[in-house]
């Protein structure tokens, strides 16, 4: 019983860091352009897509 309460322990943890980071990437995703020259972004989001 104990590894299926640690299974779920793990899997709430792994589901939290993954929001948390998709939080964090779509704020930077957000706010970028307005620091970089987006062209660059833009090619950087396309190697990004396709590597």
């Amino acid at each position: 019983m104990q590894r299926v309460a640690q299974a779920t322990e793990d899997h709430a943890v792994r589901a939290r860091s993954e929001a948390i980071a998709f939080v964090v990437m779509a704020c930077a995703l957000v706010i970028a352009p307005m620091f970089a020259y987006p062209v660059f972004l833009m090619k950087a989001l396309c190697f990004a897509l396709f590597a």
